[in-house]
């Protein structure tokens, strides 16, 4: 039972490991075509955000 549940967890990682290897895959193809983002533009947005959820609680 042990064994099958660490064989599971293992193939799980393993996928997510591809998985993110192809998002970064796609991430590096695209700034190699112009296409990244400003990073304080990447923060000013996650900070809007996380003011607008802030705002919903309350």
């Amino acid at each position: 039972m042990a064994f099958r549940l660490l064989k599971k967890l293992q193939g799980e990682y393993e996928q997510w490991i591809e998985e993110t290897r192809n998002k970064i895959d796609v991430g590096i193809a695209e700034l190699d075509r112009g296409e990244g983002l400003d990073g304080d533009t990447v923060v000013a947005v996650i900070l809007e955000r996380f003011k607008q959820a802030r705002q919903e609680i309350e």
